[in-house]
């Protein structure tokens, strides 16, 4: 079976830790960048830990028949809004698909509609650009494709060339 991990982050986060940091640093003089490097290297490090954190807990493997997601996810409650509102504890999910069960998939959006989601993947919603698999039972399971990127096209061609089923095209109205 093969792994995608989820390195998607990683550069980004850690490049806008770097460069306010480096802006806050060089900006300022000499008494008050020897105060701001230890923060500095105290945000990178802590961001290192998140993003290390994300890495070990997100992962989707594919093969022999099969796509096995793990995600950390909140579930949406769209009683209150129409964007859906995180509720619950961060819980760690893994489901296995059977390629068989897959009716489609593609982006949420294209799937369920504009302003739909199926899980809340991260504490900022903006960076969030979900794929999710419609099963035949009615099963939704979603992950955050920033995670992957460019990755995800291996797993999909696996996906089309066992079923037949292309990814849903996102179309905006």
């Amino acid at each position: 079976m093969k792994t995608l991990h989820a390195k998607g982050l990683i550069v980004p986060e850690l490049s806008i830790v770097a460069v306010v940091g480096a802006i806050m640093i060089f900006s300022m003089g000499i008494k008050e960048w020897k105060f701001w490097l230890p923060i500095e290297i105290g945000l990178i490090l802590w961001t290192s830990i998140l993003c290390i954190n994300i890495y070990r807990k997100n992962w989707i493997k594919y093969g022999e028949g099969k796509v096995i997601i793990r995600r950390v996810s909140k579930d949406l409650d769209y009683s209150t809004s129409m964007y859906g509102r995180p509720t619950g504890k961060w819980k760690s999910k893994e489901d296995e698909i059977l390629l068989e069960e897959i009716e489609s998939y593609g982006y949420t959006w294209a799937l369920l509609g504009m302003s739909r989601a199926v899980e809340c993947h991260n504490r900022f919603r903006q960076y969030q650009i979900e794929y999710c698999f419609l099963l035949k039972d009615g099963r939704k399971v979603g992950f955050n494709m920033l995670y992957y990127g460019k990755e995800t096209e291996a797993l999909f061609r696996y996906i089309y060339e066992a079923t037949g089923i292309e990814v849903t095209p996102f179309r905006r109205m």
